[in-house]
């Protein structure tokens, strides 16, 4: 797939939205977690790397390589923190970028 030929250069590949269920239907869905403001994030995994999968405020798929899963969940963890803070009105922001 093209797409792991991306992430040798990139470290966060950006997707329009409507691309999104082909990926889902190219890995496997190893997680997925709603977060109530900014539809879900997941982890998925094709061949032997996981891909952390989540929704820009400018609807894009912003996605990210780990080649382990546990730093993948940490970042699921850390983004349903941070939008559990904004729900509570914290006026914090995810960086989708970065």
């Amino acid at each position: 797939m093209e797409l792991i030929k991306e992430f040798k250069s990139k470290k966060v590949i950006l997707l329009p939205k409507g691309e999104l269920s082909a990926l889902l239907n190219s890995c496997e869905l190893l997680i997925e977690k709603d977060t109530v403001i900014n539809d879900k994030v997941r982890v998925l995994k094709q061949d032997n790397i996981f891909i952390f999968q989540e929704i820009t405020n400018k609807d894009e798929i912003a996605l990210r390589k780990f080649t382990r899963l546990k730093d993948a969940e940490t970042l699921v963890q850390d983004r349903l923190t941070v939008y559990e803070n904004m729900w509570n009105g914290c006026g914090c922001k995810v960086n989708y970028y970065e």
